[in-house]
């Protein structure tokens, strides 16, 4: 199923590709039972520690947090952000220039280390293009400079539990502010829990919030026992007490991507974006690397658009020191190219750039939105007798 990077780009610089420079009309990617995640990170849920019957004060604040980890990875929209990883051949040097017993592979990769300004402060004071180091990086940007663009994941998510109880009648509730009274040695049964949660989706680069989603889980008949001498977090964890939290957060979540979409294009698919990463070992010209995978839902043969983005920082002389301002389109209306899905890891894919239209060159933190998902194949029909 996977094809190895390398052998892309040495099949690229052997052989080119069948590109033109037309038009990239976007494609809408439209409703699908595929959806596509985006990469989340998990900030805090706050909350109270509880006092049990037992005396025991139960770190509720770890208990959330670690339910709500839980419910993230398993949403059908977002996923944990993982760090891109480190595939930088070492024995390729930064700022070698090419020699005619390199390899195809070799001679690419020094080619974009050289193009794209990742080593800039190692190149000598001129390159092959007769550009001064300053000079080059104002032209491209440097991807070290830039990888909060594309390492940063699109959204973040935390919030409060507003209130908690767990109802036992007999002063035996507990809860949120609930001092309970002490319980004999045949435990307690807990028959009712409230739960109510407010959880906030940020974008962590513009350190604005997007949308808000509240949850709240009223369940009257439960059975939930807190035995004598039990542990309390056992008591969270192996109830039903943890199904009311997970229900209160299942329901923020949807609420959230409810909201976030009807503020949008009204699809998700529609509204799921990515970034172009640096991988050193992808070209950045014939193919170009993404930071999503098959935690994503990316498969093989999905096509993306891709449309490089001018950002604007708070502080024009510190991008991704200071707050990101606005990231606006070269041309709102016509991505910058289209491209093909080749070779899908966990949390990467590199792409075959398929299109351009003529806007320039694909630059690094470029975003990647839908065109359309790949076609699955026709059955064949079994024979007729």
């Amino acid at each position: 199923m996977r094809k190895s990077t390398l052998a892309i780009a040495a099949l690229a610089a052997l052989g080119g590709l069948n590109m033109g420079n037309q038009g990239c009309t976007p494609t809408p990617a439209g409703p699908a039972s595929r959806i596509l995640k985006m990469d989340t990170t998990v900030g805090v849920v706050k909350a109270e520690k509880v006092t049990l019957p037992s005396g025991e004060v139960v770190d509720f604040p770890y208990v959330v947090n670690a339910l709500f980890y839980g419910e993230v990875i398993n949403s059908d929209h977002m996923t944990i952000a993982a760090a891109l990883p480190n595939v930088a051949p070492s024995a390729v040097s930064a700022n070698a220039v090419t020699t005619s017993s390199d390899s195809p592979q070799v001679k690419v990769l020094k080619h974009y280390r050289l193009v794209s300004g990742e080593y800039i402060s190692e190149l000598p004071m001129k390159n092959a293009h007769g550009m001064t180091a300053q000079s080059l990086s104002a032209l491209t940007g440097s991807p070290v400079d830039l990888k909060c663009t594309y390492e940063t994941p699109e959204f973040s998510i935390g919030g409060d539990v507003i209130d908690f109880t767990a109802s036992a009648g007999g002063g035996l509730d507990i809860g949120f502010g609930k001092t309970p009274g002490q319980m004999g040695n045949v435990g307690v049964d807990y028959s009712q829990t409230k739960l109510d949660l407010r959880l906030r989706l940020d974008r962590p680069l513009t350190q604005l919030p997007l949308e808000i989603g509240d949850g709240k889980s009223y369940q009257k008949t439960i059975s939930a026992h807190l035995g004598y001498g039990q542990i309390g977090l056992n008591f969270f964890f192996k109830s039903a007490v943890s199904d009311a939290i997970r229900s209160a957060m299942d329901s923020a979540i949807s609420d959230i991507v409810t909201k976030f979409t009807a503020n949008r294009n009204a699809d998700w698919n529609q509204d799921w974006e990515s970034r172009v990463a640096y991988l050193p070992q992808v070209d950045g010209d014939t193919h170009i690397a993404i930071r999503s995978g098959a935690q994503n839902g990316v498969k093989l043969d999905d096509t993306f658009n891709i449309s490089n983005l001018n950002y604007q920082w708070a502080d024009s002389s510190a991008p991704c020191k200071s707050r990101l301002v606005s990231s606006i389109p070269d041309d709102p209306s016509t991505p910058t190219a289209q491209a093909v899905v080749e070779y899908v890891d966990d949390n990467y894919s590199v792409l075959r750039v398929t299109k351009y239209a003529g806007n320039g060159k694909i630059r690094v933190g470029a975003r990647v939105t839908l065109n359309s998902f790949a076609v699955a194949p026709t059955p064949t029909p079994a024979p007729t007798k």
